[in-house]
């Protein structure tokens, strides 16, 4: 081959590799286009590094924000050095809990027990719940479709006080802190209306009980049920008292406060019913009156009398509705309480009611003997006792036990040998038998 032609293909092998070398850099380019992109846009939807108020009102991070550096013990007591500070810590959860740390762009599944850090993100989603402990004796509860953000948790410099600042973002906070003359608590909670501090100074001056509700039309509510609240937006303050709410939007300063509507009257199961079942559990029917003129009512049901492990939180429409069924509880130790709702304000709660289903399998006891007429001997006297609250049948006739379960009842005899049988059974359907062999006359 000529040198000449040696060049051409030299020179063609060149052209190949620089077209492939520039398609390369192209899609490279490309692939880096898009991921800037996407990186611009997550940064607008999770901001780093910026504090609440920052986030509320347009500014950045002070500089004593990134001077913290104390780690706090989950039961509020003694301080430890570390480079990063627990804000709080995942008390209780039910169904789906996201959790996304603050130096990161991805959500991952909550745990119980979890530690949250400073700006670190918590959402729940639909028939789901969480409880962070925000120090001391402080507690607040996310209900479903929220997320909150967890600015910081610091101890006042004068005051001693612990303060928990929260960014409300979207859905609902139930609060309940409870300082000590020495150790008072406060917890901050903004939303895109205004800021809220919610106090509990200790001694006479008691807990602090409250909700916090971002409404559909990014309105706040806040509710206080005991203590006080200084809720502050667009130039305004002001001081919610016990029972009383405010409501703030970013275009509105705080309302003035208000009295929060009635609670509803509750009917039943009464403080400390129980309910038995054998195999499968038992329908409960819980009931209130309703009161004129509400929309909605709130059935919430948990395990614990703070309400902090939430079995159910059900919405049930107004009018004629006062009740609601649950057919499928385990056996255990429940509390539920019931609100009503009156625009975009909820009330109070009445006080909490207890209730207890118990698995039995066991039949009720039960003792019988016979006593025939010795005179006349066409009749005897069935008498003993079974397990108070079971219902008893002698002979096929319904005879009904006295408070302890004593009974007694008078069965006609037939000529010859008379069965009697006496059947006693509980709540749960389990049935024990007794069978009475008679002679009459």
């Amino acid at each position: 081959m000529s040198a000449g032609g040696i060049r051409e293909r030299l020179r063609a092998a060149w052209e190949r590799m620089r077209g492939r070398a520039a398609k390369t850099a192209a899609e490279a380019a490309l692939v880096a286009l898009f991921l800037l992109a996407f990186l611009v846009v997550l940064r607008s939807l999770f901001p780093e590094g910026t504090g609440l108020r920052g986030v509320i009102r347009g500014g950045g991070a002070s500089g004593s924000e990134e001077a913290e550096g104390r780690l706090w013990t989950l039961d509020g007591g003694k301080a430890l050095p570390a480079p990063v500070p627990i804000a709080g810590y995942v008390a209780e959860m039910r169904n789906d809990v996201q959790n996304r740390r603050a130096e990161s762009i991805a959500w991952s599944r909550a745990s119980k027990g979890m530690r949250l850090f400073s700006r670190d993100a918590v959402q729940t989603a639909g028939d789901s719940s969480a409880s962070i402990w925000v120090g001391g004796k402080g507690t607040v509860h996310l209900g479903e479709r929220s997320l909150m953000v967890i600015r910081r948790m610091e101890r006042e410099a004068e005051s001693g006080a612990k303060r928990s600042i929260l960014l409300m973002v979207d859905g609902e906070i139930r609060g309940r802190i409870e300082g000590t003359r020495r150790e008072p608590v406060s917890v901050d909670l903004e939303s895109m209306g205004g800021v809220g501090r919610i106090v509990s100074p200790g001694g006479k001056g008691g807990a602090a009980d409250f909700r916090v509700t971002v409404n559909p039309d990014r309105t706040t509510t806040y509710s206080v049920f005991e203590g006080s609240a200084l809720v502050q937006g667009l130039g305004r303050s002001v001081t919610v008292g016990e029972n009383q709410y405010t409501i703030v939007s970013p275009t509105a300063p705080p309302t003035d406060p208000a009295a929060l509507p009635p609670a509803p009257e509750i009917e039943g199961p009464g403080d400390g019913a129980e309910y038995l079942f054998r195999s499968l559990p038992t329908r409960v029917r819980f009931a209130w009156k309703a009161a004129g003129g509400a929309e909605a009512f709130r059935v919430v049901l948990a395990r614990d009398p703070e309400f902090r492990d939430t079995v159910v939180d059900e919405w049930v429409e107004g009018g004629g509705t006062a009740s609601f069924v649950h057919g499928n509880l385990p056996e255990g130790s429940y509390y539920w309480r019931v609100t009503s709702r009156w625009g975009l304000v909820e009330s109070g709660y009445p006080k909490a009611r207890a209730l207890r289903l118990v698995r039995k399998t066991a039949p009720p006891a039960l003792r019988t003997e016979a006593v025939p007429d010795a005179a006349r001997g066409d009749f005897c006297v069935v008498r003993g006792s079974t397990e108070p609250g079971a219902s008893l049948r002698v002979a096929g006739k319904a005879v009904l036990p006295d408070g302890a379960g004593a009974f007694e009842s008078v069965v006609p005899l037939e000529r010859g040998v008379n069965m009697i049988v006496v059947e006693a059974s509980d709540a749960a359907g389990n049935t024990a038998y007794r069978s009475l062999r008679v002679t009459g006359r």
